[in-house]
């Protein structure tokens, strides 16, 4: 879950609407069971079930049809297949707070399939996809993702895929990855899917990230200058492209790892804070510095 083992992370969703609205707290966690580590459960191979059988218990709007699908599939087999992951993680679980309610994601790693069975991640993520509830409103958009991740020019390891909890027809498909480039050019290249995304949206968006990217490292505006070099297995740029059923075309988010590349945290956090109040969010962005500050 984290780079210290910590089996829980917490996350605020600022929004891109209304500057007064409050964020979404939200927070991911790998069930971790009693006897993981031991004898008895060497890779924590025993809570997952458990964990969510009490989530279905406790969340009655949960809809499992995408998890059945992509939990037997991504799972089959799994205390057989080789650790190559860097991890022995094989699922988690992360949860949106909502004023309207608890949104409910799950996290799969594939390559434990692909290793398994000799195939390359992104056909082991396209079967998948391709077999599952609703898959074939989700063909057009992963041939897209597919194309970009087979060009060499563009260098993605394959992490991670994720869905929603709900039904099929609002769900996501998320498929994360990773790219050990870390200029700013190569975020506009990944952002946009090797230039297959373009419109006006993509270019203001990409903007703002550029205005926030210097903020929180530090950097001027040369984009071909890469942040230094790290030399880890979470360092480089995490993306995620987003499939959603019979939409228009991907979506690209990124994660910016701060952790690897900021100064300090405190240069983090005055980093973020100031690019917030640019952006006329003062308010929750006040009482989430002074919260932050209490703790540093």
């Amino acid at each position: 879950m984290t780079d210290d083992g910590t089996p829980i992370e917490l996350s605020w969703d600022w929004g891109y609407g209304d500057p007064t609205s409050a964020p979404t707290v939200r927070y991911s966690v790998e069930p971790v069971g009693l006897d993981a580590g031991t004898v008895l459960d060497r890779n924590n191979s025993k809570e997952a079930i458990p964990f969510q059988n009490r989530l279905v218990s406790s969340t009655p709007n949960i809809n499992l049809e995408w998890y059945t699908h992509f939990h037997e599939y991504f799972l089959r087999n799994v205390k057989a297949s080789p650790n190559r992951q860097g991890h022995s993680s094989k699922i988690f679980y992360a949860f949106d707070l909502c004023r309207t309610g608890i949104t409910s994601k799950v996290y799969f790693f594939p390559r434990y399939v692909s290793d398994l069975e000799g195939i390359p991640v992104m056909d082991a993520i396209s079967e998948a996809i391709n077999t599952a509830p609703q898959g074939a409103g989700l063909q057009r958009n992963l041939q897209v993702f597919c194309e970009y991740t087979s060009n060499q020019q563009y260098p993605a390891e394959i992490d991670m895929l994720s869905i929603d909890m709900v039904d099929p027809k609002e769900s996501r498909v998320k498929v994360y990855f990773r790219s050990r480039q870390t200029d700013f050019e190569s975020v506009r290249t990944a952002m946009s899917l090797g230039g297959k995304l373009v419109s006006p949206q993509i270019e203001r968006g990409l903007e703002e990230l550029k205005d926030l990217w210097k903020a929180l490292f530090n950097v001027d505006a040369d984009e071909d200058v890469p942040l230094h070099n790290m030399n880890h297995r979470t360092a480089g740029i995490l993306y995620n492209v987003e499939l959603r059923v019979n939409e228009g075309q991907p979506a690209v988010k990124v994660y910016l790892p701060v952790r690897h590349y900021g100064a300090s945290d405190r240069s983090i956090l005055q980093g973020l804070c100031e690019f917030m109040v640019r952006r006329n969010r003062d308010q929750h962005t006040l009482r989430y510095l002074k919260f932050m500050e209490s703790i540093l």
